[in-house]
């Protein structure tokens, strides 16, 4: 594509936008926008704050917690300019649980009763695309609204707890005629009673240094970004587990600060302590 069909297509997006924005009485949700003109949000806020900057008279209503664009007439009131979206980004609409695919969960399902291994697909924290891994299924779990699958790991001999809503292929392998199930029950409840409550709604801002790579390492799939002016960014997501979360956050280093919620923070804050405790306390010799 052209430089100047470039900006021709960007021209008759815009000029789309605004004719949206100006046909709704209303005015128009953001989420409505981004279906209608199917675009993404940061185009949309790009979008936006050119069309404000140009005097054209926008601006934005919280509505049930969603952001609602209208437009004013000639000349929009001087106590309600809509805020460029560089300096104070639209808050973003509340995030819906992604639930397990029901055809994922049938076939992890099958693969126990047949006692049969599974080769799963599956999403992590801070991975940008699905890892594979073949896993003996054994106890379908659930906690606090979601799916958990509890599997023995036979390349690395250990338990593995994975949620199933992260698991995007289930292909069925060989038979097992020596499973471990005696053990799976006493060691799910003690994995589950680790776990610190029920998944919660997750922020945190990542400096500008690393900002650019939140989208390809994800805490969850269905994650918020908010670029901020300075160059950093603050990654939302309404239902993390915390137990993952806070091992997303220590993969960062210094340059994530958790903003909420509380429990998140003081429980890193504890587990930083310790470890440099840990550290400053123990004398390793250098070895040569």
């Amino acid at each position: 594509m052209t430089r100047r069909n470039a900006a021709k297509r960007q021209l008759v997006r815009q000029w789309k936008l605004l004719e949206l924005v100006r046909a709704s009485h209303q005015g128009k949700f953001i989420r409505q926008l981004m279906e209608e003109l199917e675009i993404s949000r940061p185009t949309l806020y790009r979008d936006l704050k050119i069309l404000e900057e140009a005097g054209l008279p926008l601006t934005s209503q919280h509505t049930s917690g969603e952001v609602r664009v209208k437009y004013l007439g000639e000349k929009a009131p001087a106590s309600a300019p809509m805020a460029p979206v560089a300096q104070a980004p639209l808050p973003l609409p509340p995030l819906r649980r992604a639930p397990a695919l029901p055809s994922i969960l049938e076939r992890l399902r099958e693969a126990m009763d047949e006692r049969r291994e599974a080769r799963i697909s599956y999403t992590a924290p801070g991975l940008p695309s699905p890892v594979s891994s073949i896993v003996a299924p054994l106890k379908l779990r659930e906690f606090h609204g979601a799916s958990y699958l509890f599997a023995w790991d036979p390349a690395f001999k250990s338990w593995r707890l994975i949620k199933a809503s992260r698991i995007t292929e289930v292909r069925l392998g060989a038979f097992q005629d020596e499973l471990p199930h005696g053990l799976a029950d006493g060691l799910v409840d003690e994995l589950f009673k680790s776990r610190q409550g029920p998944p919660a709604a997750v922020s945190v801002r990542l400096a500008p240094a690393v900002a650019a790579f939140a989208h390809e390492h994800p805490l969850e799939k269905d994650q918020a970004l908010e670029p901020q002016v300075d160059g950093s960014v603050i990654v939302r997501s309404e239902d993390s587990d915390l137990e993952e979360a806070a091992r997303w956050v220590l993969g960062w280093g210094q340059h994530a600060e958790v903003l909420a919620p509380q429990a998140l923070r003081e429980r890193l804050i504890r587990e930083l302590t310790t470890t440099r405790n840990s550290y400053l306390s123990r004398k390793v010799k250098p070895t040569t």
